[in-house]
């Protein structure tokens, strides 16, 4: 098993939010960057390998309160104004 660090593995998963965004899965994308920075802010390097493997499986981690509010911090990602403007969609209503 490889010496990985805790920023390694942050961003892996940010490589996998990017795949998702790529994707057009919004959704999935901020659940990932949401997970990178929860990976970020654990000190533990196994808590933040438990982390990563739900997110590739698809789960939620247990999350921690303070990784918890950290969830509920960000907002979904907004389509870039060059497709709203093409669609004749003014806002992302």
């Amino acid at each position: 098993m490889s010496a990985e660090t805790i920023d390694e593995i942050a961003e892996r998963i940010e490589r996998t939010a990017d795949r998702y965004r790529n994707a057009r899965d919004f959704a999935r994308e901020n659940e990932s960057r949401v997970a990178a920075e929860a990976v970020r802010a654990s000190s533990d390097i196994t808590r933040a390998r438990e982390i990563a493997r739900a997110v590739e499986t698809g789960q939620s981690p247990a999350a921690s309160p303070a990784e918890r509010e950290l969830a509920f911090a960000g907002t979904s990602p907004k389509r870039p104004w060059w497709k709203r403007w093409r669609s004749g969609q003014t806002d992302d209503s």
